[in-house]
């Protein structure tokens, strides 16, 4: 009977040994094989491709021109109190796009002389006809900048964001004008 006790012992040892063994490699085995499922399953519903050969996107032009051929709008030798200047320049705007209103800004300017910005008045009206060369047929169609100092007009519309004037060449292509009129007195 002992060597029976002997034997159920071993038998009790060696059983629970090598059956804790297989069981625990078999739960390590079933979690990697879950994970792996799990991150095949997740991937596969984030990732894909498709092509449309057909599909483009095309940007619009926008091309504002001027008929000033690079001179300059303002060159004024010995101006003196009670001079009066009056400039024109026709702004053509022949784009495909619907462009935003053009606006009139300064972009800072050059007194390089005596500091004549603060005395001289500026006014800008916005029409029709006149050209680079000469005023004549202007036809106004409002106030751009109704008066005022140089420097004045310079610190309130310095920028695009802080633009003067309201022209929209509108949606209807090609060739919008506009012509603008400069007084300074």
């Amino acid at each position: 009977m002992h060597s029976l006790n002997r034997l159920k012992r071993y038998e009790a040892k060696h059983t629970k040994k090598h059956g804790r063994i297989p069981v625990g490699y078999a739960m390590i085995i079933a979690l990697v094989l879950s994970g792996v499922a799990v991150l095949s399953t997740s991937r596969a519903a984030f990732t894909d491709t498709t092509s449309n050969t057909t599909n483009y996107v095309n940007a619009g032009s926008v091309d504002l021109t001027d008929d000033d051929s690079d001179g300059v709008l303002f060159e004024i030798d010995d101006m003196v109190p009670g001079d009066s200047v009056t400039r024109c320049i026709e702004v053509t705007y022949d784009g495909i796009a619907n462009p935003s209103d053009v606006l009139l800004y300064s972009g800072g300017y050059i007194d390089s002389a005596n500091n004549l910005g603060d005395h001289l008045d500026l006014r800008v009206r916005q029409g029709t006809g006149g050209d680079f060369t000469d005023c004549t047929g202007f036809a106004s169609s409002g106030m751009v900048f109704n008066g005022g100092a140089l420097d004045v007009f310079d610190g309130n519309h310095f920028s695009y964001a802080t633009g003067a004037g309201n022209w929209a060449p509108g949606a209807t292509p090609p060739l919008s004008h506009a012509s603008l009129r400069f007084a300074s007195q």
